[in-house]
């Protein structure tokens, strides 16, 4: 076993809610976050090369340093472009949250900057070269959005910023949503700064671990055992650890349902229980290591008979 936790998910609600959290077990579930992401990002590339510039000073200077400083002239000359890129640049200083709201915003003012009718060559080749470098640093970081195995060009890559998403299945950050600069700075980048107090404001890894309990923020190996009207269950692994308590309460708070989870890792083994975003309990005992011997679902099923949950 590669991963260090198995875990299963009965979830009980309306129909239109099932289909919901059957559509996003499928990794059917469009997603929209990741292209927030790639949008700041190239909100990001053009403020950096002057593309677009901010229409108002801000108090709190951006985490990165590199982006167009307010210019006194563009108060007057100011294109709808550069409004569209100032709003942006507020959610960036905040490091907000991207939820559905947000995210909705980050799209209409991408499609109000017109920066995907930007053509790579369009682009003097002092600006190629300056976008050339920050990709360069973040290639690694980034890449997981294009989900593409070989490395692309600067061009491949500026283009492909506009490409949809792929979905993830069980993409957790769909129910509890993470923050934008996380993702624009990475795993482990250098690129955002953050204050001296908050060292690990921006760290990707540090979020999802405070978000989801691990690394990978998406089942591993997702297999639906049953579905029907208004009931779903689901098997899968993750990456470090059970689930933590606040995607769970997010997940029965707003679908409405109620969610028993079963999780078996090498020490601990247990159930836990959510209505409509209220804990209801958890049982919780020490694993028999010789499960891992076993298939998941066999080890899984077992604890549902120990704490005398059907299956």
């Amino acid at each position: 076993m590669n991963n260090q936790c198995m875990n299963r998910l009965q979830i009980t609600a309306n129909t239109k809610n099932i289909e919901a959290l059957h559509q996003w077990a499928k990794g059917k579930t469009p997603p929209n976050h990741l292209r927030a992401v790639k949008q700041s990002i190239k909100f990001l590339l053009a403020g950096h090369v002057d593309l677009v510039q901010p229409t108002k000073k801000f108090e709190t200077p951006a985490p990165y340093p590199y982006l167009s400083p307010y210019r006194e002239h563009v108060l007057s000359n100011y294109t709808k472009e550069d409004i569209a890129y100032t709003k942006w640049l507020r959610f960036f200083n905040q490091n907000a949250s991207l939820s559905p709201r947000n995210i909705d915003s980050i799209n209409r003012w991408y499609q109000e900057s017109q920066l995907a009718k930007v053509r790579w060559y369009s682009l003097s080749a002092v600006q190629r070269e300056m976008i050339w470098l920050v990709l360069d640093g973040q290639y690694l970081y980034w890449s997981y959005l294009m989900q593409e195995s070989r490395y692309l060009t600067p061009k491949e890559f500026w283009d492909a910023l506009d490409a949809p998403p792929s979905p993830y299945r069980l993409d957790f950050r769909v129910i509890k949503p993470s923050r934008l600069n996380c993702h624009i700075n990475g795993t482990d980048g250098k690129l955002l700064i953050a204050p001296k107090e908050d060292e690990f404001r921006f760290s990707l890894v540090d979020r999802y671990l405070k978000l989801y309990s691990n690394s990978l923020p998406y089942g591993l190996d997702v297999n639906i055992l049953h579905v029907d009207a208004e009931n779903l269950v689901v098997d899968f692994d993750t990456s470090d650890q059970m689930l933590s308590h606040g995607i769970l309460e997010s997940l029965s708070k707003d679908y409405q349902c109620r969610v028993e989870y079963m999780f078996y890792n090498r020490t601990t083994q247990g159930v836990t229980r959510y209505e409509n975003g209220l804990f209801g309990y958890v049982h919780m005992i020490e694993s028999d290591s010789l499960m891992f011997e076993f298939s998941r679902k066999k080890a899984l099923d077992n604890v549902a008979q120990l704490f005398h949950y059907p299956h």
